[in-house]
């Protein structure tokens, strides 16, 4: 007990809490431009693009498939499997936090978990990220009870292998922790001299098997992406830090920080980051003994170095923005496991602890509160408005509508599928900084058609005084779109 409130009760009423807010927004969030196009594979059962698109979100895709079977095709029902998959994110989260010796600093561990708004996008979505942070959270809960018993026999080690391959199937991102988890095992167990519990082979052969199913399934279907399509372009180029790192830290801080907070917190973790490998390497110098700080330090180590590795061999770029988030609670545990193996029991180090443990839980908070919205995410901003901008166009009757491309790839995937009879008009798509240059040939396009909608930037005012006459019918605060009524010229 801790000021009479029972700790535990209440990070399973917050758990609660937060999966209420989850699924509210899966019913008031709009269907985003990824989710789309994931909507029109499964629909279509077009299973060659599957396999040869960045789309890696399998099990999600399963979700969706089974969803729009079952229950329908509103984005809700779709997002269902990302839904459920908090739970299991929220129990491992309180599973790994009771571990923490201190019970402030386990419970500031929890929040940092659990209240990052970039993180529960993804569980309202119909993605594979908020799957695969899930399995991957769970994987470390699982490596922690088998680092407890130091038995390094497969079938001690077999729930986390389970969930490192499930969050693999969830999102391709996720080899790289895979790859990681794998190489850290056999690492150790080698190093600690128990190679004989894998052998002879065919005692452990589902083992071996599902470690070499999903690795050969993983990479030959990456390497059709690279190598067929050449889908796999999206991402860092130049700066490992920046990309990993620098995104993680502006997506998690949401619309909370400027760049340059987000540069001076991006250095810190770098830094906090190198530090925990530092006094990782010398914890099992000096003790010899594998623990979960050890153990996740080098599963990270390798999830970095295969980043460069790809990027060097085979010219891949660094994961970047919701592609990272994999590593998201990952870090946050090395950080929490530093600073739980440096306390000790003295006053000072105590006092210490519990207002570290309150700078952090108020940090989070306040990060949670100033991103709180049931309108949109973080990533697909541009979307929030546009079920209702095609709502308007349906009521107008519209018969052929300019969209720019990001409504319109929602449109063409999406809306068009789903409710086809409601969104009965042709459209043209046109890209956005075509309404800030006003070519002759956008006017002259402009004026054939009865409607259209425009996403920043523009100026409506430079777009009559190049002589092209609309009505505004809507304007919409969050993205700025604009629903215009288009004139008839004579």
């Amino acid at each position: 007990m801790v000021n009479g409130i029972n700790v535990l009760k209440l990070k399973w009423f917050l758990v609660a809490l937060i999966w209420l807010y989850v699924i509210v927004r899966t019913y008031t969030v709009p269907i985003t431009h990824d989710e789309a196009y994931s909507f029109l594979l499964i629909k279509t059962n077009y299973i060659r693009a599957m396999g040869g698109t960045a789309n890696t979100h399998w099990l999600n895709s399963l979700g969706m498939k089974l969803s729009s079977l079952l229950l329908g095709d509103h984005p809700w029902q779709l997002r269902l499997f990302s839904v459920a998959a908090w739970l299991l994110y929220g129990y491992s989260a309180i599973r790994i936090s009771e571990k923490i010796k201190s019970r402030s600093l386990g419970f500031a561990l929890f929040v940092a978990l659990v209240a990052n708004p970039y993180l529960l996008d993804f569980f309202s979505l119909a993605r594979g990220y908020g799957l695969a942070c899930a399995f991957v959270l769970a994987c470390i809960w699982k490596t922690a009870d088998a680092l407890s018993t130091s038995i390094w026999k497969p079938i001690a080690w077999s729930p986390a292998l389970v969930f490192a391959s499930l969050a693999v199937f969830s999102n391709y991102s996720s080899f790289y922790f895979f790859l990681g988890f794998i190489t850290s095992f056999l690492l150790f167990a080698l190093i600690k001299k128990e190679w004989r519990h894998f052998w002879p082979l065919r005692t452990n052969a589902w083992w071996w098997l599902l470690i070499l199913g999903t690795g050969a399934i993983a990479i030959s279907n990456l390497l059709i992406i690279k190598l067929y399509t050449g889908d796999l372009e999206y991402g860092g180029d130049t700066d490992l830090i920046g990309s990993i790192l620098g995104s993680l830290v502006k997506g998690s801080l949401y619309n909370s920080a400027n760049d340059t907070i987000v540069r001076f917190v991006t250095s810190a973790v770098a830094l906090l980051l190198f530090g925990c490998f530092a006094y990782a390497a010398y914890s099992y110098w000096k003790s010899r003994t594998v623990s979960p700080f050890i153990f996740l330090s080098l599963v990270v180590v390798f999830m970095l170095g295969l980043n460069v590795f790809f990027h060097l061999a085979f010219a891949t770029p660094y994961l970047l923005n919701r592609t990272t988030l994999i590593f998201y609670p990952c870090i946050v545990l090395l950080f929490f496991y530093l600073i739980d193996q440096v306390s000790f029991p003295a006053a000072s180090a105590t006092f210490f602890t519990l207002a570290l443990s309150m700078i952090i839980i108020v940090l989070f908070s306040y990060v949670f509160i100033q991103s709180f919205n049931l309108q949109y995410c973080y990533e697909w901003k541009e979307q929030a408005d546009t079920g209702k901008c095609l709502d308007i166009l349906a009521e107008k009757k519209a018969k052929k509508v300019l969209l720019p491309k990001w409504h319109a790839g929602v449109f063409i995937n999406y809306y068009s599928v789903a409710e086809k009879s409601k969104y009965d008009f042709q459209i043209r798509t046109f890209q956005p900084q075509e309404t800030v240059t006003l070519t002759q040939a956008f006017c002259d396009t402009f004026q054939h058609y009865d409607h259209a909608i425009l996403l920043p930037p523009y100026n409506l005012q430079d777009m009559r005084n190049k002589g092209l006459s609309f009505t505004v019918l809507k304007q919409f605060p969050i993205t700025g779109a604009a629903v215009l009524q288009i004139a008839k010229t004579n």
